[in-house]
């Protein structure tokens, strides 16, 4: 009887198909370290999806989250359709907390379970998603924060950088939760902002010993241009002279006003109007709003929806915090003579709004008709900006821009690590005191502007 050789493929097949058997009893019976010689072993069989897939998940149960993501790399590698094993790469990234890349490849574990789905890959992904939406709340330190980070909806559908880092500089400077060195209500932590140093510079402001700046030279570190040394840029304050010979005159008289019990930093955001410019994701100005601004959120007509449903989704927790949010859709080209820059704000807040040149003339149009048209009693006090540096020309046109526009700039804070710096605008030097936090600078000015209606800070 004559014989044939048999396949060495099929047998190594019906080899490894037994070994994953035996494997898996073994997994079943929580012997993870039994089965995991057995699944690497499997895996040199021609069709080592499965095993890699098995594999990944034990070497998940023993805690060994690297070679569970090199695992489930292989099995989506040798299998890139099958869901499952995009599944399970979904969870080891998850694990790892990378979750951008977690989100993706449930994403397409769902996609590729066809019509009849995958209700574990879609759970996974929903929980996914919940925790990208509150992972910058807790960045920021508003861990009930909810922000929809929709990478497909472009630019304002994206939490950038600058926008993250400003956002947790308004909270560290005046949230009520946030603990800060010294007595209550009068202690700073890294940019806070110490309420006894605002009313004694507002005290020296009226005395006469602080006055606004109208001469100025140029810090080349300030404004990001080497040779602009002697150029006159408003950035930094060098000489003094008396305010009726300055085009930038103070707005307010500032009165004297102590209070008589001590008062937490975090009033100075009480009730003051915010202006957000492309507010993206909102997540600068619902930060504010959390800490008890009226806040109108704007962006283009088509970034409007996604806005207004972040700004739905943290109703309850701005209402908390005794703040208000309000959407509405802006052009800066359209700005001049909109009834959203009529209205008047005591602050405008904006984080990363230029890439290019195009950018930066759209946003001068925006600026002029805030800062320079309509009635002076109704313009903002303050631009307060998060500036993303991307290249020397963009970072120096941002400064020129601001000089054409005829705002005061100085730094605020910096962030190295992700190139962010925090810039105070103003029509007028704010207090003459290189040593102050930027939080108490700042809060100067909205203690200034509170005094022309009902102070938020005025004593009990």
């Amino acid at each position: 009887m004559a014989t044939s050789e048999a396949d060495p493929d099929t047998a190594l097949g019906d080899t490894s198909a037994c070994s994953l058997d035996v494997a898996a009893d073994l997994a079943e019976a929580g012997d993870f370290q039994g089965a995991i010689p057995m699944l690497r072993a499997a895996t040199h069989n021609p069709h080592p999806a499965k095993a890699w897939e098995m594999l990944s998940q034990c070497l998940t149960a023993v805690d060994d989250h690297i070679a569970a993501l090199d695992a489930a790399t292989s099995a989506v590698a040798a299998d890139p359709g099958w869901h499952v094993t995009l599944r399970t790469l979904g969870r080891c990234r998850l694990n790892l907390g990378d979750l951008e890349g977690a989100a993706a490849a449930l994403s397409a574990a769902c996609r590729g379970a066809g019509p009849s789905g995958d209700e574990e890959s879609r759970a996974d992904l929903e929980h996914v998603g919940r925790l990208l939406q509150r992972r910058v709340g807790h960045a920021i330190g508003i861990p009930g924060l909810v922000l929809a980070n929709t990478a497909g909806e472009g630019p304002s559908g994206l939490v950038w950088d600058a926008g993250r880092v400003l956002a947790a500089w308004l909270v560290q400077a005046y949230a009520p939760w946030v603990e800060r060195a010294g007595a209550a209500g009068a202690g700073c932590g890294p940019g806070g902002c110490r309420l006894d140093e605002i009313l004694h510079c507002c005290r020296r402001e009226k005395q006469g010993t602080l006055r606004p700046g109208c001469g100025v030279s140029c810090d080349a570190s300030l404004c990001g241009d080497p040779s602009a040394s002697g150029h006159t840029h408003r950035c930094r304050v060098s000489e003094r002279s008396d305010p009726a010979d300055s085009d930038h005159a103070p707005k307010t008289v500032v009165p004297n006003c102590t209070p008589t019990s001590p008062r937490n930093a975090a009033n100075l955001l009480q009730h003051v109007t915010l202006l957000e410019l492309g507010s993206g994701t909102g997540v600068v100005g619902l930060s504010a709003a959390c800490l008890g601004a009226r806040v109108t959120l704007t962006d283009l007509p088509e970034a409007a929806a996604a806005l207004r449903a972040n700004a739905a989704a943290n109703r309850a927790l701005v209402e908390r915090g005794g703040g208000s949010v309000a959407v509405r859709p802006l052009a800066w080209q359209e700005a001049e003579g909109s009834a959203v820059a009529a209205e008047g704000y005591d602050l405008v807040l904006g984080a990363d709004l230029v890439y290019n040149d195009a950018g930066l003339g759209a946003l001068e149009a925006a600026l002029r008709a805030l800062f320079c048209g309509g009635p002076r009693e109704r313009r903002p006090s303050a631009f307060l900006y998060a500036h993303k540096a991307r290249h020397p020309g963009l970072d120096v046109g941002l400064v020129r821009m601001l000089d054409g526009v005829g705002l005061w700039h100085e730094v605020l804070a910096r962030q190295p690590q992700d190139k962010v710096t925090i810039y105070l605008c103003t029509e007028c030097a704010v207090v003459d005191d290189a040593s102050l936090e930027g939080a108490t600078r700042l809060g100067c000015l909205l203690f200034q502007r509170s005094k022309r209606t009902v102070s938020p800070l005025r004593a009990s």
